[in-house]
């Protein structure tokens, strides 16, 4: 039986909610909204979702709810108009993707969310359509703001791996090939990210850094 994805929506705002549910309406292949005022839920409550999207909030809620989307490990998106309250959530283990909400925010919040669980984007949702090229630096903000969450997981399967293959001598032949190639794979994925990270500090830097797809499949 597949399961329907479902969006926990988390806001102080009474309009936050509804404005991005009647908006995710226009595009059809709606999830199933829970919306909540109060804390949110620890444990298996919380992993139920598949994805979290937080509203405006304070400052003491919004910590408070990142800590425990953290544990749950699932995508998060955070929204905020200010940029203080921003820069924390990017320090968080959650690792959520930070919109700052003004103009064309309910678009780009849902273009995230849309793909977080396992949709297809719209190429237009209300009444702006982007363009390519800002579709793309969409992706890509989505793809860094969600890296920490991905290294995460990584760093859990490379330790798991690692324990495992410490007692390979008390595993069937089979199940030490398929550890060790497990091992081997994240740490491409490992490398990868690395290879993202001077990257972007490339570019923060104002270089040019130069891009081919046999740097990143040699790896």
């Amino acid at each position: 039986m597949v399961s329907f994805p479902t969006v926990l929506l988390i806001s102080d705002d009474p309009k936050f909610s509804p404005s991005l549910i009647a908006a995710w309406q226009k595009i059809g292949n709606v999830p199933d909204f829970v919306c909540m005022t109060g804390e949110v839920p620890a444990g298996e409550a919380t992993s139920a979702y598949t994805l979290a999207i937080i509203g405006p909030v304070n400052a003491p809620r919004a910590e408070a709810a990142l800590n425990r989307l953290a544990r749950a490990a699932r995508p998060v998106i955070f929204i905020s108009r200010d940029q203080q309250m921003l820069a924390l959530a990017r320090t968080s283990a959650a690792g959520p993707v930070c919109i700052r909400q003004g103009g064309d925010w309910i678009e780009k919040v849902i273009q995230c969310a849309v793909a977080a669980v396992g949709g297809k984007a719209p190429q237009k949702i209300t009444t702006t359509e982007f363009a390519t090229p800002e579709r793309e630096l969409l992706l890509g903000r989505c793809m860094l703001e969600m890296r920490h969450t991905l290294i995460n997981a990584l760093t859990s399967i490379l330790g798991n791996a690692e324990l495992m293959m410490l007692k390979e001598s008390a595993l069937p032949e089979t199940t030490r090939e398929q550890v060790a190639t497990i091992h081997e794979m994240a740490l491409r994925i490992n490398e990868l990210f690395r290879y993202m990270a001077s990257l972007e500090t490339e570019l923060q830097l104002g270089g040019s850094p130069e891009i081919t797809t046999g740097c990143v499949g040699e790896l």
